[in-house]
């Protein structure tokens, strides 16, 4: 259980670092980045989000975090992984992130974590 965990989150960051170059390329700025991240999520266009984000959100911008945390809880655009989305989300709730703030505290009180928040 732990290899296959290992091996799937090992090629979602060879896939997110791939996207990261690409991404990089095509937009020059991490702020265009984030701007086209944040329209495509607000579209519905998830694997489009993803990608973009997921750059910003390993550099430590709280709003990525939250969006690729949020994506990969649900499975939005992504392959569904709770406990790597949870990860992210909490990420973002440390950096102060309302959202994720807010989405700790409420996915906690209904039990849907393990851990309890310190957020």
């Amino acid at each position: 259980m732990i290899v296959r965990l290992s091996k799937m989150l090992l090629s979602l960051v060879l896939l997110c670092c791939l996207a990261s170059c690409a991404t990089q390329g095509a937009n020059g700025s991490s702020s265009s980045a984030f701007e086209q991240g944040q329209q495509s999520f607000k579209e519905g266009n998830y694997q489009s989000a993803f990608h973009l984000l997921y750059p910003l959100a390993m550099d430590g911008q709280p709003d990525a975090q939250y969006a690729v945390g949020y994506m990969l809880y649900y499975g939005k655009g992504v392959v569904e992984n709770q406990q790597i989305g949870e990860a992210w989300i909490r990420e973002a709730a440390v950096h102060g992130q309302s959202q994720a703030e807010q989405a700790l505290r409420l996915l906690t009180q209904k039990g849907m974590f393990n851990i309890s928040s310190n957020a």
